[in-house]
């Protein structure tokens, strides 16, 4: 069973470029490494998760509520953080 996190979790896999450039957005989410959790029900549960049929990494996952990719990622922090939500 994948642990999903409060706050950012991302479910990744080795060698995906994609994968790399949403952990550099989110450089403190929590990782969930996925080659060896591929085949068997891991498709299953996704869909479970994600509430759709989604295939490709990363998935990425807010307050354990399915967030999308590195696109959809992107332009959540483009869009909908503000000056308050930076830490210094």
């Amino acid at each position: 069973m994948i642990e999903l996190h409060m706050g950012y979790s991302i479910l990744t896999k080795s060698g995906c470029k994609w994968c790399t450039k949403v952990k550099e957005l989110l450089p403190t989410a929590h990782y969930v490494q996925c080659d060896t959790l591929l085949g068997g029900d891991f498709f299953e549960e996704i869909d479970t998760l994600t509430g759709k049929e989604y295939r490709t990494f990363p998935m990425v996952f807010y307050n354990r509520e399915f967030v999308g990719g590195y696109e959809e990622v992107k332009y959540k922090i483009d869009t909908e953080l503000t000056f308050d939500a930076v830490y210094f």
